[in-house]
């Protein structure tokens, strides 16, 4: 049957919610001049289409029942030996929540989404809401307006436990980064703005930026091993100098064609987490753009795991996914336009789009960032030597935590988001004294929220819509911080 609304009036939020309460079995709602989806579908949890009038147009837009359940997929091969001792688990969520300046700055790319599903109040709610029912310890959000950052996220986010960090974009920019922690699980002893905007340096004009944050655990047989309540405990901040983890988030820049500048922006984030994870970055961050939490940023910065998360721009068959997973690229001689992926084509070829487009021996790093071609800060590499490099490299040893298959999307036509974990062992340390075996500590992800496939993102139809409330979906996974001894 078919509920027909139109050319009504004066509906109240009262008359609604009735309505939805007592069992409509419509299936499809038309509406008229004076009706809005938002309202209603808040309250039908039958309706699963819409069909809205205006003059002699009429658009059909999916509500209810299309969306494929997601589900938590182990990850396979996962073993944890005799010497393994479990300290902690902790999730970890990457989203990419669109920005609602940049939704109206690109009108044009959502001309077929329900206009009632663009709005900000009616997102916001969906948002928050996903971010309530996933629960997880950490969130890294790109895309933030930063008025509601301030006026709605981060409040929404107290509420439940949250300490937030934000960075917006460089220049007349509204939107940036975001990371979340659980104040009861975490203490943040560090955290870093990353610019990949630096004034005079070659492919570093854009205004894309990365966060960093470092994390201590709170341990809560710690806690009561100091006799201290739970109030006592978050008052005072005890944590774990020793676990320490490095969360890095970032949106990398979004243009097809410009995979040089997206490898640029790489090296740079790459150099400052050596640097914080490092005690011996010769380089420290800059000042104004860190903040510490009664450490100094030796003592903050000592080995640890790391996480990188966020919109990478970047396909998974792409040479830039290639850098992040694989630690090294040899980029003389590709071409600029292909390097991210989301342009079909080879990834080396001679001169398809013509001259000026393959990369040369010594663009990358650029130069006058004082990063060697190990995505570390060097103050003394001299240009001659800069000028030599046909290759990156980088030892932070990261792997995707999602398995990305050949239909896998996290927007409605490709896969471009990630959440990388470090393989190896961090923080290394033995107890000469006693003569105790080497501990380190490692990471290793335990599961995650299942990715989309195109034929799901088909039924779905456009992004955003009134089940999805971004143009990106999210990414979460649980993992493990653990210690192994080595004799």
């Amino acid at each position: 049957p078919l509920l027909t609304l139109a050319g009504v009036w004066g509906w109240s939020e009262r008359h609604l919610e009735t309505l939805g309460n007592h069992g409509c079995k419509c299936g499809i709602l038309t509406l008229g001049h004076g009706m809005t989806a938002t309202r209603y579908a808040r309250y039908c949890s039958h309706l699963t289409r819409m069909q809205s009038t205006s003059g002699l147009t009429t658009q059909v837009y999916n509500l209810a029942g299309q969306v494929p359940t997601r589900k938590w997929v182990n990850v396979p091969g996962v073993h944890f030996g005799d010497k393994d001792k479990k300290l902690f688990d902790f999730t970890i969520l990457s989203y990419n929540i669109l920005a609602d300046n940049l939704l109206w700055k690109h009108s044009y790319l959502y001309n077929l989404c329900p206009p009632e599903a663009l709005q900000w109040d009616f997102r916001k709610e969906k948002i928050i809401n996903e971010l309530y029912q996933l629960n997880a310890d950490i969130v890294c959000l790109q895309e933030v307006h930063d008025q509601h950052y301030h006026n709605y996220i981060k409040p929404m986010m107290k509420r439940k436990g949250y300490i937030g960090a934000y960075e917006k974009r460089f220049g007349n920019n509204f939107d940036g980064c975001a990371t979340f922690f659980k104040k009861t699980k975490f203490n943040m002893v560090q955290r870093c703005r990353v610019d990949y905007h630096v004034n005079g340096v070659s492919l570093m004009d854009r205004d894309n930026i990365g966060l960093i944050v470092m994390l201590e655990y709170r341990n809560p047989t710690s806690n009561r091993r100091h006799g201290q309540s739970n109030h006592a405990t978050e008052a005072s901040g005890l944590s774990e100098p020793n676990l320490k983890l490095c969360i890095a988030n970032t949106h990398l820049l979004y243009n097809p064609k410009r995979g040089d500048v997206k490898l640029a922006q790489l090296t740079k984030l790459f150099a400052e987490i050596n640097n914080l994870t490092s005690n011996t970055g010769r380089m420290p961050c800059d000042h104004a753009n860190c903040a510490t939490s009664n450490q100094d940023v030796g003592q903050a910065s000592a080995n640890c795991p790391v996480v990188l998360c966020g919109d990478f721009n970047s396909t998974p068959t792409s040479a830039l996914f290639q850098f992040i997973s694989e630690g090294h690229l040899v980029y003389d001689g590709l071409n600029r336009k292909t390097l991210s992926g989301q342009r079909k084509s080879k990834v080396r070829y001679s001169d398809e789009y013509g001259d000026g487009f393959n990369l040369r021996r010594g663009a990358l790093p650029p130069w006058g960032l004082k990063i060697s071609n190990y995505c570390k800060y060097d103050s003394d590499c001299d240009i001659e030597t800069h000028q030599n490099y046909d290759a990156l490299f980088h030892h932070l040893n990261l792997r995707s935590v999602y398995r990305y298959l050949e239909d896998s999307v996290t927007t409605d036509s490709q896969a471009v988001d990630y959440i990388f974990y470090s393989t190896d062992a961090a923080c290394n340390s033995t107890d000469v004294k006693n003569n105790q075996p080497q501990v380190s500590h490692r990471i290793q992800p335990i599961n995650y929220l299942n990715l989309y496939s195109m034929e799901d993102m088909e039924k779905m139809q456009f992004l955003p819509n009134f089940q999805l409330a971004s143009d990106h979906i999210s990414l979460i996974s649980k993992l493990r911080y653990f210690e192994s001894k080595v004799e």
